[in-house]
């Protein structure tokens, strides 16, 4: 980032502050949205562009190559007019990115001149392609010929067809590059050729999908400091993803009741990543065959130059037959276990004295002066309609070793006792006693710390929520589980490409805290909250020699840490800033 760029964002920032400083004034008549007589023009030449940052994504699909590993291994398609594997799965991807939810808003990208056209229209596109056609040789049909008053393209005559196609790959290479718009794209597959090509997919093509993002965010992964291979922790989980579609193959009857799939994920907690995305039928167990996709992460991790594993799972995912063959590669894991009478007696075996209090750090710490609490509405309804209410008191921890059925050695058990008091409007009924257990190999670690790592997991259902709610990756819109497979691994891509931009932050340099700070909270970003401050930046697109421009038009606060991403992707290499 050079130093007039630096100037420009300290110049913004301080137009902002006092824009938005303190004002002490009088009483104001007028309210502050007061404009009037507004009016709309089009603008002749300048092009404009809402989400911008599309243009810094598509760069690092680019740089890490993304797009040339799909177009390599992924083979859906025996001839391309006019797409690529890979301008597929990137329109569905980058869809999603700029803020659109479904594949029929594709088509408002598809519609969108700057976008997706080019920055000129067809008709100029072709007047262009002529001239440049006499010059390049392309089969055009028709050449405009001037007429005896001066005026061009009055009758068209036939031209001798030259030795490639009008719209091949060689002419839009000649006659179009000067014609390119902000992706340098001619156009995007509208959204029937994206279902058709989610209807392409076979489940090998799915894997193969995966495995080449897999193998893409190994080479994004290694860019990273040592400290970032301490510990990789893989978390799994099952959701499921209802659907009011009648004719939906592979759709069933939930053990819930609603219709629909029943996924499940594996995911990188230090990056928030999923790894990988499996769709099933709605009727399956949430464990099924998650075994040897833990396997896969593992190997991926290990093989990433991760030094240490960590899985983790909730009772659901305690693959008891696999914890031997885990334990002795050397992995480690904290799983839920079933509260099950054999354990339940355990546990109440233990002297008082093994148990110890658990203490939980607060939800957030007050930094200034504390507030008073406002009234608890919820609860006071709960005791006026006397409705039966579960108040825990305390929470005791202890450990004791235990050996599942299906393994040869014993593992440590660590149970929570979760002491309650039973209420039904004012009045206390009884206590009770429930227990919860981890299952794990760690030794090294207090108890109380066991159950910090295991409750962490609840990182994994947020990535859920978002990918269900934010990206809208589990909406199934397909019509079949496999091509929905598919939907689902190429619309995570989005949340994957947005990882990989914060992932690309440097953090070094005289504010490598400041710098680092900032990455991870990029890191760990809603996904709405990144679009509005990475995506929608409102820009306009220049041609300019060989180069597409993107000029920003407004000072944001993310803005200088998404122009210092910007300019360690197109380093290619995190090398220190001078900055």
């Amino acid at each position: 980032m050079n130093n007039s760029i630096r100037k420009q964002l300290a110049r913004g920032k301080r137009k902002n502050q006092y824009r938005l400083r303190d004002i002490e004034g009088e009483d104001q008549p007028h309210p502050m949205f007061s404009a009037s007589n507004i009016k709309y023009e089009l603008a002749d030449k300048t092009r404009g562009l809402v989400c911008g940052g599309i243009g810094a994504i598509h760069t690092l699909a680019r740089q890490r190559g993304l797009l040339d590993a799909i177009d390599k291994r992924l083979h859906l398609l025996k001839i391309h007019k006019p797409y690529h594997e890979s301008d597929h799965v990137l329109n569905i991807a980058y869809n999603l990115l700029c803020g659109d939810q479904c594949l029929e808003h594709i088509e408002l990208r598809r519609n969108d001149e700057v976008f997706a056209d080019g920055s000129v229209t067809e008709s100029a596109a072709r007047r262009s392609g002529y001239r440049n056609g006499r010059q390049h040789g392309c089969a055009t049909q028709s050449e405009p010929r001037a007429s005896a008053s001066g005026f061009s393209g009055a009758t068209p005559a036939p031209v001798k067809p030259r030795a490639y196609a009008w719209g091949s790959d060689e002419c839009r290479r000649k006659c179009y590059a000067p014609l390119a718009d902000a992706l340098g794209a001619q156009r995007i597959p509208d959204p029937t050729t994206a279902g058709d090509f989610c209807r392409r997919f076979k489940a090998h093509h799915v894997e193969t999908l995966m495995k080449t993002i897999n193998e893409v965010r190994v080479g994004v992964w290694r860019k990273q400091p040592e400290a970032f291979f301490d510990l990789a922790v893989i978390d799994g989980d099952g959701t499921l993803a209802e659907t009011t579609g009648q004719c939906k193959e592979g759709m069933d009857i939930s053990y819930k009741g609603p219709w629909g799939y029943h996924p499940w994920i594996i995911s990188l907690n230090n990056t928030g990543e999923p790894l990988y995305l499996v769709n099933r039928s709605g009727n399956r167990p949430s464990h099924e065959g998650a075994t040897p996709r833990f396997n896969s992460a593992i190997d991926l991790c290990l093989g990433a130059g991760f030094k240490r594993v960590l899985l983790r799972g909730d009772t659901d995912f305690t693959q008891t037959k696999a914890l031997d063959d885990w334990h002795g590669r050397g992995v480690q894991f904290i799983f839920g276990m079933d509260a099950t009478k054999n354990l339940v007696e355990m546990a109440e075996s233990l002297e008082n004295k093994a148990f110890k209090p658990l203490k939980r750090k607060p939800k957030y710490t007050v930094k200034t002066q504390p507030r008073q609490r406002p009234r608890n509405v919820k609860e006071a309804i709960v005791k006026e309609r006397e409705f039966e209410n579960i108040r825990l008191q305390s929470e005791d921890v202890a450990e004791f070793d235990y050996a599942p059925g299906h393994c040869r050695r014993s593992y440590r058990i660590v149970v929570v006792r979760k002491n309650l008091t039973v209420e039904r409007g004012e009045w206390a009924l009884f206590d009770d006693v429930r227990y919860f257990f981890y299952i794990t190999n760690i030794r090294s670690r207090t108890p109380a710390s066991i159950v910090k790592w295991a409750n962490g997991r609840c990182n994994q259902e947020k990535l859920i929520g978002r990918l269900k709610g934010g990206i809208g990756a589990l909406d199934m819109p397909v019509d079949n589980w496999v091509s929905n497979w598919a939907y689902m691994v190429m619309a995570s891509l989005a949340w994957t490409l947005k990882s990989w931009f914060a992932l690309s932050l440097p953090e070094c340099g005289r504010w490598r805290k400041k710098y680092k700070s900032e990455k991870e909270k990029v890191l760990r970003m809603e996904f709405q909250t990144f679009r509005n401050a990475f995506m929608n930046i409102a820009t306009q697109v220049i041609r300019t020699g060989r180069r597409i421009v993107y000029r920003v038009l407004a000072w944001s606060p993310w803005l200088e840490v998404f122009l210092r991403g910007v300019d360690a992707i197109g380093r290619q290499v995190n090398r220190p800033l001078r900055c």
